[in-house]
């Protein structure tokens, strides 16, 4: 019988233990497509701060060259809090003019999210791109120190119920349309082409019938 009651208590003690694993991982909060987008503009501009290496002496100018683009101020911010952490002197779209030591000068190329279908009818594949062309200038001569494109993405599989709470109405560029489920457009899809081809058969014959 203890040996029973030892039996049970192991086993009830390994569930109990394990239970809170599975359960944070079932709960775990969805991340939203606007802090994946921050992550990866972080890494890009890390990858810039490898090859500059900006001294805290220095003033750097950072500039977009499509200043229309709605997510210009998440690549500047993310620019100007690495450059905070340095200690180094910051200015924003000032005109070519200004008399900085390293100019920082980017341009999108693509920003934001795509569904695409998958096998699972109730599953979409989330991914997400950040593109970047950025070069440097310095030097009274704006000599160009280097020029990259420097992209970085992230895949993961989405819940279709799930994507109004993961995109943020406010910024478009976390938005993007949810395609048709494949489940469905293989039913769709032939409908549309024995329609077509019973038209034309019905207008041949009918022609020949005049």
């Amino acid at each position: 019988m203890k040996r029973l009651v030892s039996t049970n208590l192991k086993q009830f003690l390994n569930i109990f233990l394990v239970c809170p694993v599975f359960l944070f991982s079932q709960n775990q909060l969805l991340t939203d497509n606007l802090s994946i987008l921050n992550q990866l503009t972080s890494n890009i501009v890390d990858s810039v701060f490898a090859r500059l290496k900006p001294d805290s002496s220095d003033t750097v100018l950072i500039r977009s060259l499509i200043k229309e683009d709605q997510s210009n101020w998440i690549v500047e911010n993310e620019f100007v809090k690495k450059l905070m952490q340095s200690g180094t002197g910051i200015q924003l779209n000032e005109s070519a003019n200004s008399v900085n030591n390293c100019i920082i000068e980017f341009k999108i190329i693509r920003f934001g999210v795509n569904y695409l279908p998958t096998s699972e009818k109730k599953l979409l594949e989330r991914k997400l791109v950040v593109s970047l062309d950025i070069r440097t200038l310095s030097g009274q001569n704006r000599k160009i120190n280097f020029f990259k494109n420097f992209t970085e993405q992230f895949v993961d599989s989405v819940r279709i119920k799930d994507i109004p709470k993961i995109e943020l109405q406010r910024y478009p560029f976390t938005q993007a349309k949810i395609p048709m489920n494949r489940g469905l457009k293989k039913y769709i899809e032939p409908f549309i082409v024995m329609s077509t081809t019973a038209g034309i058969i019905y207008l041949f014959f009918r022609l020949r019938s005049k």
